[in-house]
C-alpha cells in the first residue's frame, strides 16, 4: 500500500501539539487527503468541543462531495449546537433535496419550526417523520396554549396570559411575539424582573432592536434605583450601535444624574444637610433632582418605557434623602410631608417611620412609637439608629407611668442647668404657700405642688440623679430600685461579674440581692446564694416541676433495656474507660433528648449536672471525664448537648480552676469564639452560657499568641452590636456577659503586650487591641457599652473586676482617638464614683485606690473634662489632699505610691493648687526625700496592667464594719492572693518583710486611729462625728522643732 507524504505530513501536524492552539484553514488541509479522513478528522474536532474546526472540515468534505447528505446532516447538527439554526434549517433542507424522508432531518428541521412558532409547518414535518406522536400532542398543547395566550392578553387577565404563554414558550422559545406578550403581561402584573428577562431573550433574537434597551435600562435605573446596571444597558446598546440617538441621548441624562447624586451622598457623609437641599430642591431656575427624577419617570411611564406598575425606588431614594435632611436639621415642620411622601413609594421607608414615630412621641404615644420602630427595625436591621430611639422610646413610655420631673417644672428634655433654676424659681414665685392665696390656690393644693417642685428640682438639678432620670431610673422609685436589674448569672443571682471562688457555685434564682436605698448612685451590694442551701433546696423540691428527677424520671426505651432513669445512669459501676464512656453517653443522650420538655429551666439543668458531679463516676475518674467532656466539647453541634457540657465545664471550673486551664490548653478558646459567632440567634440561653464559660476560663489564665489571634473584628464587633440592641432576658438588661467578655479580652491584650512572652518565643506579629481599636473607630456607634461599664463599675463590690473596668477606661482615655468616646455626663457620673470610691477604700486595698488614681489622670487631663466649666474642681482638690494624709492623727501616714499618683493628678492645668504642692515641702520636714524619679510622672500601662486581683474578692468599704470584731479589735486579714502570676504583682504589700528575707504580719493600727459606733440611739448605732478638718496650711516650724523632728525619724529608720 502506498500512501502519499503528504498526506502522512499532515497526521503529523494533527498529532502535535501547535494544532490545539491553532485553528485549522481550508488551505491547510492538502487536496488528496481522502473525504473518509476528513470525516474522521471532523469527528475528531468535535469530540475535544472544537466545533469551528469540525465545520472546515465538513465544509472541505461537501465542496469534494456535494450529493454526500449525511455530511450535510452532521454539518447541520453542528450549527444546531452553536445555536446557529438558520444555517442549520440550510443543511436540514438540503438533506431532504437529496434524500426526501431522511428521518433525522426530518425531525430536526420539526423541532426547528416549532421552536419558531411556525406550528403548521412543523406539524407536517412530524408527520412525514411518522414516529413522532407524543410530539405532535405537544405542539398541539403549546400551540393551542399561545392562542390563549393572546386572547388573555387582549383582555387584560394577566395571570391567564403569564400561565399560557409560559406553556407555549416550553416548546416555541424563539417565537418573538410569544416572547413580547409574556413580557408586556408580566409588566401589567408587576413582576418587573421577570418581564424584564424575556426582554433580555427578545434581544437576543433580535440584536438591532434599541426599544427593549431603552425599556430595561429605564426601569433598573428609575425604577430599582440599580444605577450602575441602568448604564451598562445603554453601554451595550451604544456598543451594537454606536450611532444611536436614542440610547446616547439617555445615557448622558443618567451620567449627569449620577454626579448630582454623588454629590448629595458626599453632603450627607459631612453632615451638610443643608447643601445636600440645595441639589435636591428648587434653587432659582434650578428645578432641582428631585423634580427632574420625577418629570422623566412621568415622560417614560406616558410612552410605555416604564411599565405602570413598575416601582418607584429612585423617587423613593431622593423623597426619603429630603426627609432625612431636614429631620437631622431639627426642622420637623418641613421634614413631614417630605417623610409622609416617602409612605406613596415604600410603606417601610426608614426615614419615614423614625419621623412617624417622633411624631408619636412628641404627642407622648409612647406605645405606637415603639411599635413603629419595632416595624422599622424589622425592615432595616442594619440602621444602628433605630436601638438607639426605642431605647429612648422604652425609658419614655416607663417614665410616663411614673413622675415626669421635667413636665412639673414645665421644661423641654434637653434643659440645660440654667433653664432648670429659672423655672424653678419661677414655680416657688406661683405655688409658695405664703404667696399662693394672691394666686387663688388653697395651701394645701401649694403645699402639694410645691412638695412636687421640690422634688422634681432636687433631681434634675443633680448631674446624677438628672443621668438616672434620663436613662429611665427614678432616683425617688424605691418600689423600681426592689429588683436588681444587674444580675448577669445565666443561672441568675449573685453578683452580675461572675461568683466567689471556693466551694461549688451553683447558683439559682432563689432569691434576688436588694440594694441599698441610696439616692446618689447606690452601690449594689448583692449576697450571693450559699451554694449549699442551694442544693438543700433542690435536693428536697418535689414539686410537679420537679419531682420527676428524685421520683419518676423521664426515660428512654430500646429493645434490649426497659426504662434508664438518670440515677441509674450516673450510679453505674465503671471499672474501665469503655464504661465510663458508655455511662457519659447515656447521660448526654438523656439530658439532651428531655432537654425541651422536661429540663427546661437552668434550675433543672444545674440538678442534672449536680447528679454527675456527685456520682461516683465523676468522684474516682475527675481528670478523665473532664476531658472526655472537653473533648466532646470541641466536636458537639448539637444545641441541648453543648447546653449541659458548658454548664458542667463552667461549675467545675468554679471549683477546680484546673478545669479552665485545661480547657485552653485543648483549644477550646477558639471553639467557644466559633459556637459564639453561631449562637446567639438560634438560642440565646446557651449564647449567654457560652460568654460566662469564655470569661471564666479566659480570666483564670494568660492566653497565648495564637489563641488571641482567633479573636478578629468581625467577632468583637458583634459583641459591641449585641450591647447596642435591647436585651430580652428580664435578668440581664445590660448584656454584662457581653460586656464580661470584652473587659476580659482587653486584659489579655494589655498583659499580652506588657508581659514577657510565654517560652521565650515573641509572636509572629504585634497583637492589636481589638476592643480598643474598635472603639477608636466605631465609638460612636457603640456608646451603650461605654454607659454600661460605668453603671457596672459604681455597682460591682468585686475587686477584680473593678480592676478589669479601670483597666479598659486607662487605655480609653490615654488612646488619643479615643479620648472622646464618653459622652459629658457619662463623664461628671464616672468621675464622680471614682471620688466617691477613692474615699471610700479602706486601706487594705491600695492597689485598688492606686488603679483608681492612675485612671483619674488621663480623665481630668485628655477627656472633655478639660474644659470649662471644670466638674467639681474643688471637691477633687480635697480628695487629693485627703489622700496624702499627712499632718493629720486620724489617718494613716500615705504611702510613696499614692503621693507620687496624687502628685500626677494634681498637675493637671485646670487643677493646680498651691495647697496640694505645699506637701512636698511638709514631706521634707518629717524626713523624706524622694528623688524626682520617684515623684515625677512614671506612671504607663506596665502599671496598669501588673495591677490584679483574684475572682471572687470582694471590696470592703469604710461605711462597712468588716474590719472590726465584736470587741472592736481589728482582725488580722490575710494577704490578697493575686493570679494569675504572669499578669504582675501587686504594688503594695501587706506584709513587713525583713532583712533576713521573713515575713510577719503587718503591725496591728493604734486604737485610738479607730472610732467605735458605741453611741446608741433608739436601739441604732449612731455613726461617729466627723474628725476636725485637717490644716490646709503649714504652721510655722522652729529650728527646735526641726532638730527633734529630723531626730526621731532617724532613730526610727
Amino acid at each position: 500500500m502506498i500512501v502519499n507524504l503528504s498526506v502522512l505530513a499532515f497526521a503529523a501536524t494533527l498529532l502535535s501539539s501547535n494544532s490545539l492552539v491553532v485553528a485549522v484553514s481550508s488551505s491547510d488541509i492538502p487536496s488528496d487527503l481522502p473525504i473518509s479522513a476528513l470525516l474522521s478528522s471532523a469527528n475528531a474536532h468535535l469530540a475535544k468541543g472544537e466545533t469551528n474546526d469540525a465545520l472546515t472540515y465538513y465544509d472541505v468534505a461537501i465542496s469534494r462531495d456535494p450529493q454526500n447528505y449525511l455530511t450535510y446532516f452532521k454539518r447541520g447538527a453542528t450549527y444546531l449546537s452553536l445555536g446557529r439554526t438558520a444555517q442549520a434549517t440550510k443543511d436540514f433542507d438540503k438533506v431532504l433535496s437529496i434524500r426526501p424522508g431522511f428521518e433525522g432531518a426530518l425531525l430536526q428541521r420539526a423541532k426547528i419550526r416549532a421552536k419558531f412558532g411556525d406550528w403548521d409547518a412543523a406539524t407536517k414535518d412530524f408527520l412525514a417523520h411518522g414516529n413522532s406522536a407524543d410530539e405532535l400532542a405537544q405542539l398541539e398543547e403549546s400551540k393551542g396554549a399561545t392562542a390563549l395566550a393572546f386572547d388573555a392578553e387582549k383582555t387584560g387577565n394577566w395571570e391567564e396570559c403569564i400561565t399560557q404563554a409560559g406553556a407555549g414558550i416550553l416548546t416555541a422559545s424563539k417565537m418573538l411575539s410569544l416572547r413580547k406578550t409574556r413580557s408586556n403581561c408580566r409588566f401589567q402584573r408587576g413582576e418587573v424582573l421577570e418581564g424584564m428577562s424575556d426582554l433580555k431573550h427578545i434581544l437576543q433574537m433580535q440584536p438591532g432592536d434599541i426599544q427593549p434597551h431603552m425599556q430595561i435600562a429605564a426601569i433598573t435605573y428609575y425604577g430599582l434605583a440599580d444605577q450602575e446596571h441602568g448604564k451598562d444597558q445603554l453601554r451595550q446598546c451604544l456598543h451594537g450601535d454606536p450611532d444611536s440617538k436614542p440610547c446616547k441621548k439617555l445615557y448622558r441624562k443618567m451620567k449627569n444624574m449620577d454626579k448630582a447624586l454623588e454629590k448629595v451622598n458626599k453632603h450627607f457623609e459631612k453632615s451638610q444637610y443643608a447643601s445636600s437641599l440645595k441639589t435636591l430642591l428648587p434653587a432659582g431656575e434650578d428645578a432641582g433632582l428631585v423634580q427632574d427624577i420625577k418629570d422623566d419617570v412621568k415622560d417614560f411611564r406616558a410612552d410605555g418605557t416604564i411599565p405602570e406598575h413598575a416601582p418607584n425606588a429612585l423617587v423613593a431614594k431622593v423623597v426619603e434623602m429630603v426627609c432625612e435632611a431636614y429631620h437631622e436639621m431639627k426642622n420637623y415642620k418641613k421634614a413631614i410631608p417630605w417623610c409622609d411622601e416617602s409612605f406613596t413609594y415604600d410603606e417601610n421607608s426608614l426615614h419615614g417611620l423614625i419621623s412617624k414615630a417622633q411624631r408619636h412621641m412628641e404627642a407622648e404615644n409612647f406605645e405606637a412609637a415603639i411599635q413603629t420602630l419595632n416595624t422599622a427595625k424589622e425592615h432595616h436591621p442594619d440602621a444602628q439608629k433605630l436601638n438607639q430611639l426605642l431605647h429612648k422610646a422604652q425609658i419614655e413610655l416607663k417614665r410616663s407611668k411614673t413622675k415626669d420631673y421635667y413636665k412639673i417644672l414645665g421644661l423641654p428634655r434637653d434643659a440645660d442647668p440654667v433653664q432648670i433654676k429659672s423655672a424653678y424659681r419661677k414655680m416657688v414665685k406661683i405655688h409658695h404657700p405664703d404667696k399662693a392665696h394672691m394666686q387663688g390656690i388653697s395651701k394645701e393644693d401649694a403645699e402639694k405642688k410645691m412638695a412636687s417642685v421640690n422634688e422634681a428640682y432636687e433631681v434634675l438639678s443633680d448631674p446624677e440623679l438628672k443621668a438616672r432620670f434620663d436613662q429611665g431610673d427614678d432616683p425617688n422609685d424605691h418600689e423600681q430600685q426592689r429588683h436588681n436589674p444587674f444580675q448577669g448569672s445565666p443561672f441568675g443571682g449573685g453578683s452580675p461579674f461572675g461568683h466567689s471562688h471556693g466551694g461549688q457555685q451553683f447558683n439559682f434564682k432563689f432569691g434576688q440581692g436588694r440594694p441599698q436605698n441610696s439616692r446618689k448612685l447606690p452601690r449594689h451590694r448583692n449576697p450571693a446564694v450559699n451554694s449549699r442551701n442551694a442544693f438543700a433546696t433542690a435536693a428536697t423540691c418535689s414539686d410537679s416541676g420537679l419531682s420527676w428527677m428524685s421520683l419518676s424520671t423521664p426515660s428512654t426505651t430500646n429493645s434490649n433495656s426497659g426504662t434508664v432513669e438518670l440515677d441509674d445512669i450516673v450510679g453505674t459501676k465503671c471499672s474501665s474507660h469503655g464504661l465510663i464512656d458508655n455511662a457519659l453517653r447515656s447521660y448526654l443522650h438523656f439530658v439532651s433528648k428531655f432537654k425541651d420538655e422536661y429540663i427546661q429551666s437552668d434550675y433543672d439543668v444545674a440538678r442534672c449536672i449536680q447528679k454527675l458531679l456527685r456520682s461516683e463516676i465523676f468522684e474516682l475518674n475527675q481528670e478523665y471525664v473532664r476531658i472526655q467532656l472537653i473533648h466532646c466539647l470541641l466536636q458537639e453541634d448539637e444545641p441541648a448537648t453543648l447546653h449541659f457540657l458548658a454548664g458542667f465545664l463552667l461549675f467545675d471550673g468554679r471549683q477546680n480552676e484546673a478545669t479552665f486551664e485545661k480547657m485552653v490548653q485543648e483549644g477550646c478558646f477558639q471553639r467557644l469564639i466559633e459556637l459564639i459567632k453561631q449562637g446567639q440567634r438560634e438560642d440565646p440561653r446557651l449564647h449567654r452560657l457560652l460568654l460566662e464559660v469564655l470569661y471564666e476560663s479566659s480570666r483564670m489564665q494568660r492566653l497565648d499568641a495564637e489563641d488571641l489571634g482567633h479573636v478578629d473584628d468581625e467577632f468583637v464587633t458583634c459583641l459591641f452590636q449585641i450591647i447596642e440592641e435591647l436585651s430580652d432576658d428580664v435578668d440581664d438588661p445590660y448584656h454584662y456577659p457581653v460586656i464580661r467578655v470584652l473587659l476580659v479580652l482587653n486584659e489579655q491584650y494589655m498583659v499580652a503586650a506588657t508581659s514577657s512572652p510565654v517560652d521565650g518565643q515573641l509572636p509572629s506579629s504585634p497583637l492589636t487591641n481589638r476592643v480598643i481599636q474598635l472603639l477608636g473607630i466605631h465609638g460612636h456607634s457603640f456608646k451603650t457599652f461605654g454607659e454600661n461599664i460605668i453603671l457596672l463599675l459604681n455597682r460591682e463590690t468585686e475587686t477584680s473586676l473593678q480592676l478589669l473596668i479601670l483597666k479598659l477606661l486607662y487605655l480609653l482615655f490615654t488612646t488619643s482617638a479615643t479620648h472622646e468616646y464618653f459622652y459629658v455626663n457619662d463623664l461628671r457620673v464616672l468621675l464622680d464614683v471614682i471620688i466617691r470610691n477613692l474615699l471610700d477604700l479602706p486601706d487594705e486595698l491600695i492597689s485598688l485606690r492606686h488603679t483608681y488614681l492612675r485612671v483619674l489622670y488621663p480623665l481630668l487631663a485628655h477627656s472633655q473634662l478639660n474644659e470649662e466649666p471644670y466638674y467639681k474642681r474643688d471637691e477633687i482638690i480635697k480628695v487629693l489632699r485627703s489622700l496624702r494624709k499627712s499632718g493629720s492623727a486620724h489617718w494613716e501616714p500615705a504611702d510613696e505610691t499614692t503621693i507620687r499618683l496624687v502628685d500626677r493628678v494634681a498637675k493637671v492645668p485646670w487643677l493646680r493648687d498651691d495647697d496640694i504642692q505645699e506637701g512636698e515641702v511638709a514631706r521634707k520636714l518629717l524626713g523624706i526625700s524622694l528623688s524626682p524619679s520617684q515623684t515625677g510622672s512614671s506612671v504607663s500601662v506596665v502599671d496598669v496592667a501588673a495591677v490584679s486581683e483574684k475572682p471572687g474578692v470582694h471590696t470592703p468599704s469604710r461605711n462597712d464594719d468588716p474590719a472590726h470584731d465584736t470587741n472592736g479589735h481589728v482582725k488580722n486579714a490575710p494577704p490578697l492572693n493575686l493570679t494569675p502570676s504572669e499578669i504582675g504583682k501587686s504594688e503594695h504589700k501587706t506584709e513587713h518583710t525583713t532583712r533576713r528575707g521573713r515575713r510577719y504580719p503587718p503591725p496591728p493600727v493604734p486604737m485610738a486611729r479607730l472610732t467605735k459606733l458605741s453611741n446608741l440611739e433608739n436601739g441604732k448605732k449612731v455613726p461617729p462625728k466627723a474628725p476636725p478638718r485637717r490644716r490646709t496650711k503649714l504652721k510655722t516650724v522652729s529650728a527646735s522643732e526641726l532638730t527633734a523632728a529630723e531626730s526621731q525619724v532617724s532613730h526610727h529608720s
